[in-house]
């Protein structure tokens, strides 16, 4: 081979910058998905405690239990559903809310429970939807009972 045709030879050709920078923003979206999926997995307790997270969090609950109430309370004026299996669906839902707003089993206690301890203020509501739920006598209007729900969900901090 001659010294002429050296100056046609070179080394391996270097990798691109895109590709490192596509590998750097790659591990980057998968360090925050993991993220993502272990801060929206975590029990509801420690997530409240999170500042940014926690009051996210907590609206969106609000806002998915005021839009699941009013559902049901529209599905009752139009008649689709009985009194009493709207008040058992309105009063579920509003127990699930308080359980995820504060982290105390709503779910599972009695009125008495709920009535004296922190969850007082929605005793009222749950009362009137229990007496509409089980009473067949009842004067309680479960769309005004729905109005209600809503309005406590709106107003609960």
């Amino acid at each position: 081979m001659s010294d002429e045709l050296i100056r046609f030879v070179s080394g391996p050709t270097p990798y691109s910058s895109w590709w490192l920078w596509l590998a750097v923003t790659l591990s980057v979206l998968l360090i925050g998905w993991y993220t993502a999926v272990f801060v929206f997995t975590m029990p509801g307790r420690r997530v409240r405690e999170l500042p940014i997270v926690g009051a996210a969090r907590s609206e969106l609950a609000k806002r998915r239990s005021i839009k699941s109430v009013r559902a049901i309370g529209e599905r009752h004026r139009r008649g689709e559903l009985a009194a009493e299996p709207a008040a058992a669906a309105i009063s579920r839902e509003v127990r699930a809310y308080l359980q995820a707003a504060t982290g105390t089993r709503a779910e599972y206690m009695q009125l008495n429970a709920i009535a004296a301890g922190a969850l007082a203020p929605a005793a009222p509501v749950l009362t009137d939807l229990t007496d509409a739920q089980f009473n067949a006598d009842s004067v309680v209007d479960v769309g005004a009972a729905a109005v209600s729900a809503e309005e406590l969900i709106h107003t609960w901090s």
